[in-house]
């Protein structure tokens, strides 16, 4: 499995990343780092410019409250592209990797930095797995060495280690700071193929919940329902997925 680790020269956090990243021989581990001008949401179809299995974008989380964090999560809209990727378009989830880097940047984070896992959500657009994994949320933090360090000790460590295949779900609801997405990664042994929030149930229906399904690593096995974040949308999200007959779990019925 190649793992291209993609470095935009266009934001501060690559940059800082990359400095640390530069200790570690990638190479034996069949992973890369590759440098571009282009900003990190921007990179559309870079997967036919570069021959590799995974794309991994280490690069910036902006943030209005300028909160300290570590995020991780996958690139995908299930509406408007308004910041890069294609309208109504999910990319294929490295669903493998999620739940390493999460649990990984939590083990690693000693500094006063919160540590996330975001729903899908920009570009770009990709036909191959892909993940991204940040520094937030504004320059003072993508400056920090520190930060960038802890990205860079996550990278390598899940490389070096290699992922492994397990049962993956999918988590309907919720907030972007998706609490249960994070519960399940904590403690549960799935891994999560796709994140749709609340704020994005206006575009889940039949085509992106199909897109879901499909654009995984690994086969799903049934859906999370964050039963009280999922608001007005709760009989549309179960009857597109029944419809599919897939299954659905509340929180309650996994842990």
């Amino acid at each position: 499995m190649k793992i291209c680790i993609v470095i935009s020269h266009e934001n501060y956090a690559g940059l800082n990343i990359l400095e640390s990243l530069k200790k570690y021989d990638l190479d034996k581990f069949d992973s890369f780092v590759y440098e571009t001008k282009k900003n990190s949401i921007d990179c559309e179809d870079i997967d036919k410019e570069i021959e590799a299995d995974i794309f991994v974008f280490a690069t910036t989380h902006r943030s209005a409250s300028g909160t300290n964090s570590l995020t991780t999560h996958f690139p995908g809209n299930f509406g408007k592209a308004e910041l890069g990727g294609k309208e109504g378009q999910l990319n294929v989830s490295a669903s493998r990797f999620l739940r390493d880097f999460y649990l990984e940047l939590k083990s690693l984070n000693s500094l006063d930095y919160e540590v996330s896992v975001e729903a899908d959500h920009h570009g770009p657009y990709l036909s191959k797995p892909c993940i991204f994994i940040e520094i937030g949320s504004g320059e003072k933090q993508w400056k920090d060495s520190e930060a960038g360090k802890v990205i860079a000790d996550a990278i390598f460590n899940v490389v070096s280690r290699g992922v492994s295949k397990r049962e993956t779900v999918l988590v309907v609801g919720g907030g972007h700071y998706n609490q249960l997405a994070m519960k399940v990664l904590e403690k549960t042994g799935y891994h999560i193929g796709h994140i749709c929030a609340k704020h994005s149930l206006e575009g889940f229906n039949s085509d992106t919940f199909k897109q879901m399904l499909d654009r995984c690593m690994d086969k799903v096995s049934f859906v999370v329902l964050d039963w009280k974040g999922l608001g007005e949308y709760k009989d549309r999200v179960i009857e597109v997925i029944e419809k599919e007959g897939v299954k659905w779990k509340k929180w309650k019925d996994i842990k």
